[in-house]
């Protein structure tokens, strides 16, 4: 058409009923744009068409391969260096990291990226984090072109189909780790909008500046958790709001930690502590007597039992006897009780034991905040500053979390 005005040719399009030659130029750059739109809606058309039935007959190549692989001919390849970064990824993150925190940790190790990228990104490490094609499996179509110009490319919520290709080629991570973190992105999600975390953290964060204990707050549809006094006057406490999410996170960082490494950082202390009771059952004179007391009086009950089977003694005197020992071996041992407990070794020694139990049954990546984690593992929780926090557990020990720094 272009050719044949430029000759100075018209065109008459009878079914259009339209004459070039009678046009003004700039009628004829409306037909030249309709042409157009015509000519490329008809070839993004034919190139969807062609996609699907690639798809569909599952010999579609993504146009971009994975961080971690490389395509050679028609299959993704690993590439050794890259596929052991996206294993310290899901490591990381279901050790308790957060994808700033993995993000930040990358850059420092001066970790390279693809393309001439040098910097990595939470989004980064969340793409990562969220491909399923790190498992052997692709799922294509998860976002489409739409029809009308101009196009864009949108997320396939439902108004397309999706292709789920199976092993199509070797896999760096476990499907077991990637529908682990899946679920503890989840988990993480809900715990932002407090259905979970909120209610366990209630009166368990205090400021280490002040004294004051921490509270709830919802800014632009964030949790956050202030310092009671720093809210009221920043002036009358330096500590300032930090994130839920945050919180939540070091909190099962800590966990993950105690997990591995119970052996290494619980057992020790549980032996340290039990070792200090026998020298304070040693040393103390009142436990000695009742501990004299406690054995001439179990001494005295296996005799009325050896009588009461010779029929050496009756029903009624051996009832009346036997009780009367037991009522003294119950007080003497409450009492007891109630020393060990003033010197505090005992609590500790059943807390540790307690902790150790539930650590050797728990979940070896804990998803969610749970009240099995307030009960037995962590009493107290001190903030001291944006990015460092202390738990306090129930055996007395106390570690030291950071958190990510928020970007204000």
């Amino acid at each position: 058409m272009r050719e044949l005005l430029r000759l100075g040719i018209s065109i008459h399009f009878e079914k259009e009923n339209i004459d070039t030659g009678k046009m003004t130029s700039e009628q004829i750059a409306t037909i030249y744009g309709a042409f157009s739109q015509m000519e490329s809606q008809n070839h993004s058309n034919n190139m969807r068409i062609s996609v699907r039935i690639r798809m569909e007959k599952g010999d579609y190549l993504s146009p971009s391969e994975p961080y971690g692989y490389r395509l050679e001919g028609r299959t993704l390849m690993i590439i050794p260096e890259q596929a052991e970064v996206v294993r310290r990824i899901y490591a990381a993150y279901l050790s308790g990291q957060g994808k700033s925190d993995i993000a930040d940790d990358l850059n420092k190790a001066d970790v390279p990226r693809t393309k001439g990228r040098t910097v990595w990104h939470p989004s980064t490490v969340a793409y990562i984090l969220t491909n399923i094609a790190y498992t052997g499996d692709m799922l294509w179509q998860k976002s489409f072109v739409t029809n009308e110009i101009p196009f864009r490319q949108v997320r396939n919520k439902g108004e397309k189909p999706k292709y789920f290709v199976e092993n199509c080629h070797e896999a760096i991570i476990s499907k077991e780790d990637f529908q682990r973190v899946q679920a503890l992105m989840e988990s993480r999600r809900r715990q932002i909008n407090g259905t979970v975390s909120s209610a366990l953290l209630a009166k368990k964060i205090r400021c280490e500046g002040c004294g004051t204990l921490f509270r709830r707050k919802i800014v632009n549809e964030k949790i956050y958790w202030t310092c009671r006094r720093h809210d009221r006057d920043k002036d009358l406490c330096p500590t300032s709001q930090i994130p839920e999410e945050q919180i939540v996170t070091a909190i099962l960082r800590m966990y993950h930690k105690l997990k591995r490494h119970r052996a290494q950082i619980l057992s020790p202390v549980l032996s340290q502590l039990t070792e200090l009771r026998e020298k304070e059952l040693r040393s103390n004179r009142r436990i000695n007597d009742i501990d004299k007391e406690i054995a001439q009086l179990t001494e005295q009950n296996l005799v009325l039992v050896r009588l009461k089977s010779k029929g050496y003694v009756d029903s009624a005197l051996y009832l009346s006897q036997t009780g009367e020992i037991d009522f003294k071996l119950r007080e003497l041992r409450r009492q007891r009780r109630r020393i060990m407990e003033a010197n505090g070794e005992d609590s500790q020694i059943k807390a540790t034991q307690a902790m150790l139990d539930y650590l050797e049954d728990s979940p070896e990546y804990l998803e969610e905040l749970t009240e099995e984690v307030f009960e037995t593992l962590v009493e107290s929780i001190t903030i001291s500053s944006e990015t460092a926090m202390s738990i306090s557990l129930y055996n007395g020990l106390t570690l030291k979390e950071t958190m990510e720094r928020t970007v204000r």
